[in-house]
């Protein structure tokens, strides 16, 4: 087996947020200064359930879902709001 000498073990610098996403067309923004979607895109949810004060394994869990969110907030995790945009389909 062959190394891909060109593939680095490790990100050359830590991500911030919104880094990594896909390109929107010109002149979309993924979410406003309010947390709104472009009209024909879905907002994205994420909630966080505050391990690290909590002294156990931090997660989140992310969906488009507004239903689901709110249910995850109501289990005492820690609503992030919109994180992101997606497509509707």
């Amino acid at each position: 087996m062959k190394v891909d000498d060109t593939r680095s073990p490790h990100p050359s610098s830590p991500r911030k947020r919104g880094e990594g996403t896909l390109p929107l067309p010109p002149g979309r923004e993924t979410v406003d200064a309010v947390g709104q979607c472009a009209g024909d895109l879905v907002p994205v949810y994420r909630a966080y359930n505050n391990g690290n004060i909590r002294g156990i394994d931090s997660n989140h869990r992310i969906t488009s879902n507004l239903a689901s969110y709110q249910a995850q907030i109501a289990k005492g995790w820690k609503g992030e709001g919109v994180v992101m945009c997606a497509p509707a389909s």
